[in-house]
């Protein structure tokens, strides 16, 4: 995982269009060192796959105390060449030119790689740390403006545009029926599976449902006592 960051600054519009510029150059030099092209040596070109979001916060916007907006990027990276930190560093300033604060972490769940895309694409809305007005004008500079970025093995994966999960044609499933009860909670109170759905007349016949009820071995469940 790789942030990288830009120098804080009172506008954001501006600070915003610098970092995006950045990564874009950034990308540019990875592209042409990977091609070959003379006179380009680029340590990010080390990076086989990357996707990242950008987050915006702005230092001390809730106590009051001296403050500057600060968007950065959070990135996920797939590399088998080890960096040199110190190279990074050195070509990060050149392409900013007013930074060299980077952090290069490993992975924080190795076997399970789907929460670290989780935590790195939760940036581009995590704004709960602005106050209400620093909220209004981050909204009004950022309305409309892409806050996530892929490239290399990465680049061209097709992300649905609904990411919620949605069920599958002709798997099989079990229908569980909960009733709240005053004083108790919710009780399981009824258990079918779809095969049994699917064999039952009436599943055909959309006239009702009438198939044979399981006793759960546990009654209760979430119960609020």
């Amino acid at each position: 995982m790789l942030n990288l960051t830009v120098k804080n600054g009172p506008d954001l519009a501006e600070r915003f269009q610098h970092l995006k510029k950045s990564l874009s150059l950034m990308l540019e030099w990875r592209r042409k060192t990977l091609s070959g092209k003379a006179g380009y040596h680029s340590e990010f070109s080390k990076i086989a796959a990357l996707v990242g979001s950008i987050e915006i916060t702005k230092d001390g916007a809730l106590d009051g105390s001296a403050s500057g907006w600060h968007p950065h990027a959070h990135i996920i990276v797939l590399h088998s060449e080890r960096f040199d930190f110190k190279d990074l560093q050195a070509e990060w300033l050149k392409i900013t030119g007013d930074s060299h604060v980077l952090k290069v972490l490993d992975a924080q769940h190795p076997d399970d790689p789907a929460q670290d895309f989780l935590e790195v694409f939760k940036y581009a809305l995590k704004f709960s740390e602005l106050s209400p007005s620093d909220n209004l004008e981050a909204y009004e500079v950022m309305r409309g403006k892409h806050l996530l970025f892929q490239a290399g093995l990465f680049r061209g994966v097709d992300v649905p545009e609904d990411l919620t999960d949605t069920p599958l044609d002709q798997l099989p499933y079990i229908e569980l029926f909960y009733k709240y009860i005053d004083g108790s909670g919710y009780n399981l109170t009824e258990t079918r599976d779809s095969e049994e759905l699917e064999a039952a007349p009436e599943y055909l016949s959309c006239s009702g449902l009438q198939s044979k009820t399981y006793k759960p071995a546990i009654s209760a469940i979430f119960d609020r006592n």
